[in-house]
């Protein structure tokens, strides 16, 4: 991911080595990755970021929150046919 711009309805998600889902919301995962080469990492076993993240671990609750929210669609609404 190159040139992240962090926004309020902007999700990171990520899948660790045992398979365990991480849902970032993309402030959270800026402020906490390190940017080399115009990639990201966000290694959780660093400085105890695993801890200081724990309420990001399987938090699908997030995406639904933000939903209900009225936060804007990734979805370009499509146009209806004329008859």
């Amino acid at each position: 991911m190159a040139d992240l711009v962090p926004e309020d309805d902007f999700y990171i998600i990520c899948v660790d080595a045992s398979g365990e889902f991480w849902i970032f919301p993309s402030r959270v995962f800026a402020e906490n990755a390190t940017e080399s080469e115009r990639t990201y990492d966000l290694n959780l076993d660093s400085r105890g970021r695993g801890e200081k993240l724990k309420d990001c671990k399987n938090a699908w609750q997030l995406l639904k929150t933000t939903h209900r929210l009225g936060a804007r669609s990734t979805m370009t609404p499509r146009r209806p046919k004329m008859v």
